[in-house]
């Protein structure tokens, strides 16, 4: 993990499960979060400094000041476990995915202006499909997305892939995201993925969630459905017009 600590950039993306969440991004030697850390969370179950995030020789650790969970396992206060890229830790209501950048990139005007473009056209291919799709965050093709029709999307190096991602870590083929029959989606993959900071070749996605395949970041994302109360609205009116017609074709029946 040496590689990791000198010239390395800690990547925070925080989120409510299920949805979409926010990137931070930290260069520093420590920083804590909490409802007054440095990163500031405020929910049910968040200690004023409830995680410490440090770097050493080694790479990042992460310190539990408060009960916390990392990879799934609990963290106790006072414990600390090294983090690396794909980790996740939970704390309150809030998951947090880590990300570790070696030798970040300086941002130049001419890439922002690349990546727009890429993310504006991946946007409207999506919008037009009005379904389930796949973002690519981080990595050579941040910016894309892919819609997940009914043949599902395969996800990979190779030139036939639907979703090309040129990542020495990544194979031709490497995961497939298919929609089953009762709408929700399923990853297939030839070798490891990591998915809430756990490995994952077959398992079911959620909206929100992040695919971590070597370098590259994937979220799943899916158009928002109507609340509850519009649809039932929608079946009352709908019913109401059945209704109206058939008065009316009696109404015509009794003068023909």
């Amino acid at each position: 993990m040496s590689t990791d600590a000198p010239d390395a950039e800690l990547v925070l993306l925080v989120r409510r499960p299920p949805g979409r969440g926010h990137l931070y991004r930290f260069a520093g030697a420590r920083f804590t979060v909490g409802a007054s850390g440095d990163l500031c969370l405020e929910g049910p179950g968040i200690a004023e400094v409830h995680l410490v995030f440090e770097r050493t020789a080694d790479g990042y650790v992460v310190r539990a000041a408060d009960e916390a969970t990392h990879n799934g396992h609990r963290l106790r206060p006072g414990q600390a476990q090294p983090v690396q890229t794909a980790d996740a830790v939970e704390l309150g209501d809030r998951l947090i995915e880590v990300a570790i950048e070696r030798d970040p990139a300086p941002t130049t005007d001419r890439h922002d202006a690349g990546r727009l473009q890429r993310a504006q056209a991946a946007e409207r291919r999506v919008r037009d499909a009005d379904g389930p799709s796949l973002w690519v965050l981080r990595g050579a093709a941040a910016g894309l997305a892919v819609p997940v029709d009914a043949g599902g999307v395969t996800c990979g190096s190779g030139p036939d892939d639907g979703l090309i991602l040129p990542d020495a870590r990544v194979e031709p083929g490497h995961f497939t995201v298919r929609v089953e029959a009762d709408g929700g989606l399923r990853l297939s993959a030839r070798a490891p993925v990591r998915v809430r900071g756990r490995p994952m070749t077959d398992g079911r996605l959620t909206t929100g969630d992040l695919i971590f395949i070597g370098d590259t970041v994937c979220e799943v994302r899916a158009p928002p459905r109507p609340p509850a109360v519009d649809r039932v609205r929608w079946a009352a009116l709908g019913l109401m017009a059945l209704g109206l017609a058939l008065l009316v074709a009696a109404w015509w029946v009794e003068r023909g």
